[in-house]
């Protein structure tokens, strides 16, 4: 079990990602504690479906971020888009394991050889934002703007 300020931590990020989420999904955050002070974040809908322009697109999220001195740090991500029949659209990923450790994106617009293109590192705020003002997913808060703007600087 993590120590309480760790567990308050975390519920106060969750509840940050609850808010962006919530700019375009019913689905909810939600976290679980693994080992030293690391925990996994997934959503209760999985993938998320999405309506963009009227074509449907699934959103997936994961995370495994840890604690430390009070602040949440992202070890791994995947936030990947996918079409209607699950064929990957774009996707961010950090891995945490060998090999690409640094944070990229792939995307089938591309050719094969650029298969790890290097980003910064990309936050659900990013993605949410990204979706409603320039993918045409229908925001289903009208102060969408107001709720994602001080978290897409908060986050990172």
């Amino acid at each position: 079990m993590p120590p309480p300020r760790s567990r308050t931590v975390i519920s106060e990020f969750c509840r940050d990602l609850q808010r962006i989420l919530a700019c375009v999904s019913q689905a909810v955050v939600l976290w679980r504690p693994q080992a030293d002070d690391n925990f996994s974040i997934v959503l209760s809908e999985e993938p998320v479906r999405l309506d963009a322009y009227g074509e449907v697109i699934d959103l997936l999220v994961r995370l495994r971020v840890q604690v430390r001195a009070g602040l949440v740090v992202p070890l791994a991500y995947r936030y990947e888009l996918r079409d209607a029949q699950g064929k990957e659209i774009i996707a961010w990923h950090l891995h945490d394991q060998q090999g690409q450790r640094y944070p990229h994106l792939h995307t089938r617009l591309l050719p094969e050889q650029y298969d790890h293109v290097p980003t910064g590192i990309v936050g659900l705020a990013d993605i949410v934002w990204m979706l409603v003002n320039e993918s045409g997913v229908s925001a289903r808060r009208a102060d969408w703007r107001t709720v994602l703007l001080p978290l897409l600087r908060r986050l990172h």
